[in-house]
């Protein structure tokens, strides 16, 4: 009896046990829950998705507003993800309109390193409410460097320029050149897929300007300015492809 009553013990225990381990493992493996600061929704709602290389892992659960006037967006990444959202990892808002010709947002996940620890439950994130806002942000500094380069020559050729003050022509080409910057910059803002989408438009367009120059006498400044212009469009495409591999996220806490 006594030994039957061993038995049915440690059975018992051996029960408990294997129980205690696959709560356990549920636990381990359970949903990823965290919270991303964004400045501003940018039209997420309750139930928005969230992708990696654009496979839904998961899901916006809540949204609140901050003290300092943000939104803190609740998520819940599948357990099957869970462990691949790691510290490198970025929260963009965008629309999921190419993949469902809907102009819904969601969240895409970047995770720009694999061999860093993973975020832990209720970790609490900074997010972009852009791919633009993202990118200003981790190339801000690099980007104002070629920027500032070609307002300095913007510069110039209006002190240049200063001989033909009431001529309507000359000021509308300075005019259209700052402009023609200022779309570059956009262009880079969206990413290098789209800014090698617009180049061929902003060299014709640039062209363009160039020719009315020359027609005015200008040949020196029309060459500066394709010089200049070729220049800047080539540090923003660089510089976009390497925000793109290197930019880290920043960790609020975890």
């Amino acid at each position: 009896m006594p030994r039957r009553m061993s038995r049915t013990i440690a059975i018992i225990l051996v029960g408990l046990i294997l129980a205690g381990i696959i709560y356990w493992f549920g636990l381990y493996k359970r949903p990823l829950e965290i919270s991303v600061v964004f400045d501003r929704a940018n039209g997420l709602s309750e139930g928005s998705k969230v992708v990696l290389e654009n496979i839904p892992v998961g899901e916006v659960t809540g949204l609140r507003t901050t003290e300092s006037g943000g939104v803190l967006v609740d998520i819940r990444i599948s357990k099957n993800y869970a462990e691949g959202i790691n510290s490198s990892s970025v929260f963009i808002i965008e629309s999921d309109y190419l993949a469902t010709g809907v102009d819904n947002k969601r969240i895409r996940v970047q995770v720009f390193k694999e061999d860093v620890p993973p975020l832990t439950q209720g970790a609490r994130v900074e997010g972009y409410s852009s791919h633009a806002q993202f990118f200003m942000h981790s190339g801000k500094q690099i980007l104002e460097g070629a920027y500032q380069e070609f307002d300095d020559w913007v510069r110039e050729f209006k002190i240049g320029l200063e001989e033909f003050k009431g001529d309507e022509r000359l000021r509308k080409l300075k005019e259209d050149a700052e402009e023609l910057m200022e779309q570059a910059r956009e262009s880079a803002e969206k990413g290098i897929a789209e800014l090698n989408k617009e180049i061929p438009r902003l060299k014709e367009d640039l062209n363009k300007i160039i020719e009315e120059l020359r027609k005015l006498g200008k040949n020196n400044e029309g060459d500066e300015l394709k010089d200049t212009f070729d220049r800047y469009l080539e540090g923003l495409e660089q510089k976009t492809r390497e925000t793109r591999i290197k930019s880290p996220p920043h960790l609020l806490y975890v």
